[in-house]
């Protein structure tokens, strides 16, 4: 008499899954806290930065060793801008600790990488008329792109939706 050998049955699939399946378990978390950090920052980034707003906007909020103090806030700034900006990083650290409710920021890590919209001659035209349209509020940005997972994506998203008029 032979005994009988167990059947193995894969607990797993051998089909292709996407990459966004595998990895979704492993950096969620984190970029879930995260997110919704720099998610608050960017909302609130015209009241916190106030004229500062229209040539710098936050792309990045890094924290050290899972901490939610501390972090840095890479800023992408206009060309030109960034001593301007530099200057103002102690009254932006406190702005956007004030927002927060406690010391989230300490620095400020500039990139000069921002573009400027360029006018052309009929948007130049409609300014002087004063028929120029005003921009889509960031608000409703906010709310468009709170689907998207990924907040270097949504930050970029976002400083395009600004130029749409």
């Amino acid at each position: 008499m032979t005994p009988i050998s167990p059947t193995y049955q894969r607990k797993h699939s051998t089909r292709l899954r996407p990459l966004s399946q595998l990895t979704e378990r492993l950096v969620g978390p984190g970029l879930k806290k995260r997110s919704q950090f720099l998610a608050k920052l960017i909302g609130d980034w015209s009241y916190i930065a106030g004229e500062a707003a229209s040539y710098c906007l936050p792309v990045d909020l890094q924290f050290p060793n899972n901490k939610r103090i501390e972090g840095t806030v890479v800023l992408s700034v206009v060309s030109g801008r960034g001593p301007k900006v530099q200057m103002m990083s102690q009254t932006l650290i406190t702005q956007m600790n004030r927002s927060f409710g406690f010391a989230a920021v300490s620095r400020i890590r500039l990139r000069q990488d921002m573009v400027r919209a360029t006018m052309t001659e009929h948007d130049k035209s409609a300014h002087k008329t004063g028929h120029e349209q005003d921009t889509v509020p960031l608000h409703t940005l906010e709310k468009v792109t709170s689907q998207i997972q990924s907040p270097e994506l949504r930050a970029a998203l976002i400083r395009l939706g600004r130029n749409i008029k």
